[in-house]
């Protein structure tokens, strides 16, 4: 379980650095084009946008990842342990079907835009619009595994218990 979520880990982070590189290197072109060199690339700024969607989605699974989603937690604490354990189970399932069910309309968003042919209105990219559609399964999909990490952790009694903090790691808490 170790490795796996080490991998998944290199995974997020070197798109996510990817995608983060990619988006600097085209708004400092952009920069220099225009402020230098008097020219300017029609499609960075929508690009760049694209890219910031992406990132958006990277950091949604990092906060997967990392359990910093936003979500009320007094009632785990006026519970006994055995209870808040039970509600912090079905509270994970819960996400993860909600996740697992994002995945599928992700996919068919990408499907029906692929099949369509669909581009993006006045773009001066030569990009068909479900390449920058495909991270919403690809983002909830990476949300789903750790989700289902986190479940079998949870039910295997290996992840820490509500209010108490998970080890820490170069990849976030990954407890």
């Amino acid at each position: 379980m170790k490795a796996a979520k080490q991998l998944l880990g290199w995974f997020e982070y070197g798109l996510g650095g990817l995608i983060l590189l990619a988006g600097l290197v085209i708004v400092s072109l952009e920069i220099l084009g225009r402020g230098f060199l008097g020219f300017s690339l029609l499609w960075s700024e929508e690009l760049s946008r694209y890219l910031l969607i992406w990132i958006a989605y990277m950091g949604a699974a990092a906060a997967t990842r990392d359990g910093s989603h936003i979500r009320v937690e007094f009632l785990l604490h006026l519970l006994p342990r055995r209870w808040a354990h039970r509600l912090e189970l079905f509270d994970t399932a819960l996400c993860l079907l909600f996740t697992l069910a994002l995945v599928y309309a992700g996919y068919l968003l990408v499907e029906d835009s692929r099949f369509l042919g669909l581009r993006p209105t006045d773009s001066n990219l030569p990009v068909p619009i479900w390449v920058f559609q495909s991270i919403v399964p690809l983002g909830f999909a990476l949300m789903s595994l750790r989700l289902a990490i986190k479940l079998v952790q949870q039910a295997s009694g290996q992840e820490p218990g509500p209010g108490q903090p998970g080890p820490a790691s170069p990849f976030g808490r990954e407890s």
